[in-house]
Formats: structure tokens, sequence, C-alpha cells
């Protein structure tokens, strides 16, 4: 009875080694991690649902069909190299 216990003692104290080692604390490579790594642990849910919340309102300024004014914002010089711009060179 006492082999028998002192066996199972080495058993597992071994299993326990190998549980203890993975890529992230050994020189193993990855692909050899048998029981897998820990999972990452997530942020606690806030209980909202994704997305625009009920009441939110609207989405703001909207595209009117018919402004009452355009206006046309050209740069003066290309941002590249600095040159101006001419108007249909």
């Amino acid at each position: 009875m006492a082999a028998a216990n002192e066996s199972l003692t080495a058993r597992v104290s071994k299993l326990e080694r190998r549980l203890g080692r993975n890529s992230g604390n050994s020189s193993m490579p990855s692909s050899s991690d048998t029981f897998g790594r820990p999972g990452e642990k997530t942020a606690p849910q806030s209980g909202r649902k994704r997305g625009r919340q009920p009441g939110a309102g609207e989405t703001g300024l909207s595209i009117s069909e018919h402004p009452d004014v355009t206006e046309d914002h050209v740069p003066a010089a290309c941002t590249g190299c600095r040159s101006a711009l001419g108007q249909g060179d």
C-alpha cells in the first residue's frame, strides 16, 4: 500500500509540473501546449446592448436636398510638394 501511495504521489507531482508548463513560461513552442493556455478575462458587461441606445435622439445634423449656400474649399498649394495649384492648368 505504501509503494502504491508513493507511486501515485510521484505521478501526481509529475502531472502538476506538466500542467504548469506552457509556451508562455518555458522554451516550448506554442504547438506543444497540450492543455491550452489560460483564457483572457473579459471586461464585465454593462448591461447595455451595442449600438445606439433607445431614446438617444436623432443622429445629429441632417443632409438637406436643397442647401441655402454651397462653398468649395480648395487648397492653395499641394500638401505634398507645396507647389501652387493652378486653376485649370
